[in-house]
């Protein structure tokens, strides 16, 4: 099997995380994406990918975080990831959305040990080569990107989006 990049966005708005599967794919990038409410769903989508050592089928993991997620924020996830001993941060990127954050704010995720902040849109070419960075690719993977679920609902892909309005398909679920 070979090895996939995953993007996972911690984000609870489905119009800005449909934007960023958009943004993605305009610039080449698909991934397997996949989506967390808050930080609490994404610590244990990280967990259950080291738990069945799925995490070895992964090549990397890239985490859009956003701070401010309602039930289980941002700042809760950046706490118990860096505090997990079992992580293979190796394999794992997490890069905060800086464009609600306060100057206070951005200090302390910045004392949680994370330096990279992207902001939206994403298309910009400084964002560009931070993924290119990452990702490790010049060009863009140019398999079709898979379809995301959140909660018993998939946003399709741009081919599919007016084809399949008001209706939700998929079922890769974080």
């Amino acid at each position: 099997m070979p090895l996939s990049n995953q993007v996972l966005i911690v984000e609870s708005s489905r119009q800005t995380i449909s934007d960023i599967i958009e943004e993605f794919t305009l610039i080449n990038y698909k991934p397997d994406f996949r989506i967390a409410l808050n930080g609490g769903h994404a610590l244990l989508h990280l967990k259950h990918l080291h738990l069945d050592n799925k995490i070895d089928a992964i090549n990397k993991i890239l985490i859009l975080l956003n701070i401010h997620t309602p039930i289980s924020n941002g700042f809760e996830f950046l706490k118990s990831y860096m505090s997990d001993t079992t992580m293979n941060r190796e394999k794992i990127e997490v890069i905060v959305f800086e464009d609600n954050l306060s100057d206070h704010e951005k200090e302390d995720v910045e004392k949680l040990g994370i330096s990279t902040f992207i902001s939206l849109p994403i298309i910009k070419d400084e964002h560009k080569v931070i993924l290119t960075n990452f990702m490790g690719k010049e060009n863009g993977d140019t398999s079709e990107p898979r379809a995301v679920v959140v909660s018993n609902k998939t946003y399709p892909n741009k081919k599919n989006k007016n084809k399949n309005k008001g209706h939700m398909r998929g079922n890769n679920r974080v």
